[in-house]
């Protein structure tokens, strides 16, 4: 039996497998940048407008009920669940009163937001502001109407209108110029929970991180922009002052080199 019958028959619902199966064949890393500006120099970077266009049109054909969700402009037909994500929000929000105040700081036009949505509904009070580049900002503001889901073009602006408890990094992190200096920012804000899903570590014996350039194919989009992949003891290290490790999961797929993809939430002490 293909390892594709095998998957799709016994493991995993049809559209994770095509996922899994897309991004194994669209998506790869290479080479060990100096620095962030020597891998800009040899990628086109993720501001490029057809990315966001094709974001959007993929967003809307959910919200008109289209599709089930999107997953980087992937549009897919049946529902799917990011089962650790969703179900550490569900506890956070039983442990908040039915209450879900989420920061998603890259969360596009509400990717996860939607893909989820129906999970949500039973929450007393939901609250999903997003940060994003500028352009995803006006498009969401300018074409989704959804109660309770706002759009910031800063995280300073989404604090001082409707303050978050959830600070929630969904394979964001990687894509920062830096990433150290942003998570030492975030944890000054002291957010009661910070969710972190899908980054990519690696285990090396000095410690660097790894600054590679990611190609990303169709059928998802054709670019290429600069992505990190973390020592995880230095990446650790920025919470055991604060914060506390209460959940951590391996995600589906590997990245360069064999790397799993990681995710882990922390609670404030």
């Amino acid at each position: 039996m293909k390892i594709k019958s095998f998957i799709t028959k016994w493991l995993l619902p049809p559209n994770f497998t095509n996922l899994i199966l897309a991004k194994t064949k669209s998506v790869s890393w290479s080479g060990n940048y100096s620095s962030w500006e020597d891998a800009m120099k040899d990628g086109s970077g993720y501001a490029d407008p057809k990315i966001s266009r094709k974001v959007l049109s993929s967003t809307l054909a959910v919200i008109r009920g289209e599709a089930a969700f999107e997953r980087d402009s992937v549009l897919f037909n049946e529902p799917a669940y990011n089962w650790p994500v969703s179900s550490l929000l569900l506890w956070i929000a039983v442990s908040e009163d039915s209450s879900l105040k989420v920061l998603d700081f890259g969360g596009s036009l509400g990717s996860t937001y939607f893909q989820h949505k129906n999970i949500f509904s039973g929450i007393k009070h939901l609250k999903w502001n997003i940060v994003e580049q500028e352009h995803f900002v006006d498009m969401g503001r300018n074409n989704i109407k959804e109660l309770g889901l706002y759009f910031f073009g800063s995280m300073e602006e989404s604090e001082s209108v409707s303050p978050s408890d959830v600070l929630l990094l969904s394979s964001v992190l990687p894509y920062l110029e830096n990433p150290h200096q942003f998570l030492d920012e975030c944890l000054d804000r002291k957010f009661k929970y910070i969710l972190i899903d899908k980054t990519a570590f690696i285990e090396n014996d000095n410690g660097d991180d790894r600054l590679t350039l990611q190609t990303v194919r169709e059928p998802i989009y054709d670019a290429s922009y600069p992505a990190w992949f973390f020592s995880k003891a230095k990446f650790m290290k920025h919470f055991s002052a604060n914060y506390d490790l209460k959940f951590s999961f391996i995600r589906d797929g590997k990245a360069a080199d064999g790397s799993n993809y990681e995710g882990m939430m922390f609670t404030l002490k």
